[in-house]
């Protein structure tokens, strides 16, 4: 007897972890045990993963789905697991758990469906968050100078062939004409400026990395070029483009140290401020920006550039939240961190969970019923600690919405000047 309790005590708790019908059938990419673990997985994670596959395939084809979001509940636990470990397979899963609910719509975007609301694992990772970056094949380096027939090597025919690739935006094709006339023309006075050309091809191309080292490779060649500051401010608008922007204002500081034309400071300026708003120092693109709009004559230019810094000095006094805060506060009372955060749909959805899950464990322990106690005891813990998490995250979500909102705000105005290439 006491046996079969345990079976269908099992049985309820995938139920409620996993309501049937809320969370699909269909595996998404990546839901197999048989694919190879992420590294750094921790081996314990295999039980969840198995129960979650045990739910996919005999509990969910139950019911019609119905879960809010894509991917579904059981795949983001899937995946959360067997990318994150255990620990972080726990806390992401009990936080995702307590945010499927009805009040979830309206702080999610919508996926390409139209129907669920996108919510990806990586958006609510604490700690080991995927780094920026760009990454390269070495299939992406320049290709070699082709071959062709005679008439092909003429240095007029090749330089006017490049350009013309270059003006339709062809410039993969393009660089490997520029490399075509350097290496058959390289005395011709054009030589350096070809080069230059490559660069400018490969940061066109978004292979950010690659034209760094080539307009550093350049600055060697032709230290003395009539390019060279072109060419360093070039090396800083890739490392900006690549997201490095403490090394970027590096460059663009550098660069306006010693510039005497006055639009060329006006063009760093620019740049610069717009480095330290993408890095979110609003002391810091403020100052610039105060300091840029002091130095332009253009009205039309100097009022837009007066708002975007009355905009910027507001990102000093944003609305925020404190993570600390939020998980202390969902620590002392279930739900409160995530109110604290204005997520009042998920507060009183947790509250409800953690409650609920408390007073079964209860009910069966003073009904002697110690199995079922501690079956819904650990619902509870797993629910109370998935809130602290998803309050401590829930605030730095908020953080980033307020800023994001605002310096999406600013970068339009931004764009409307186009400094970058004047």
């Amino acid at each position: 007897m006491s046996s079969k309790k345990g079976i269908i005590s099992l049985y309820l708790l995938l139920l409620l972890l996993f309501p049937p019908g809320a969370h699909g059938m269909a595996m998404a990419t990546g839901d197999s045990l048989s694919e190879h673990r992420a590294k750094g997985t921790s081996p314990f994670a295999l039980i969840p993963l198995g129960a979650i596959r045990f739910y996919q395939e005999f509990l969910s084809p139950q019911s019609v789905p119905a879960c809010n979001f894509h991917p579904t509940c059981s795949h983001y636990s899937f995946q959360a697991f067997k990318k994150y470990g255990i620990l972080r397979g726990f806390l992401l899963t009990s936080d995702r758990l307590q945010r499927c609910n009805y009040w979830a719509r309206g702080h999610y975007p919508l996926a390409k469906d139209g129907r669920h609301l996108l919510d990806p694992v990586e958006n609510h990772l604490l700690w080991g968050k995927p780094k920026p970056g760009v990454s390269f094949k070495k299939s992406e380096l320049p290709e070699c100078p082709p071959s062709g027939k005679a008439n092909s090597y003429r240095p007029e025919g090749i330089w006017g062939f490049a350009e013309y690739l270059y003006g339709m935006k062809d410039y993969r094709r393009a660089r490997t004409e520029y490399r075509r006339f350097i290496t058959l023309s390289p005395e011709d006075r054009r030589a350096e400026e070809a080069d230059f050309k490559i660069g400018i091809c490969l940061q066109k191309e978004r292979r950010y990395r690659l034209a760094i080292d080539h307009f550093r490779q350049w600055e060697r060649h032709y230290p003395k070029g009539s390019l060279i500051k072109e060419a360093r401010f070039h090396t800083g608008y890739s490392l900006f483009l690549l997201g490095d922007y403490e090394r970027a204002v590096h460059v663009f500081t550098q660069l306006r140290d010693g510039a005497s034309s006055k639009a060329w400071q006006s063009k760093l300026d620019y740049m610069i401020g717009w480095a330290w708003l993408r890095k979110r120092d609003w002391p810091k693109a403020s100052l610039t920006f105060d300091r840029l709009a002091n130095s332009l004559s253009d009205q039309d230019q100097l009022g837009k550039l007066k708002e975007i810094a009355a905009l910027t000095q507001r990102g000093r006094s944003l609305p925020r939240r404190s993570p600390a805060l939020a998980g202390l506060f969902s620590a002392l009372l279930p739900g409160a961190g995530r109110a604290y955060c204005g997520r009042f749909g998920d507060a009183f959805y947790s509250f409800m969970l953690i409650a609920g899950t408390a007073y079964a464990s209860s009910y069966y322990r003073l009904h002697h019923h110690s199995s079922q106690s501690l079956i819904f005891g650990s619902m509870g813990f797993f629910f109370y600690l998935g809130d602290i998490y998803g309050s401590i995250k829930g605030a730095e979500i908020f953080n980033e919405q307020a800023e994001g909102q605002l310096q999406d705000r600013i970068e339009k105005k931004l764009a409307e000047m186009d400094m970058s290439n004047e």
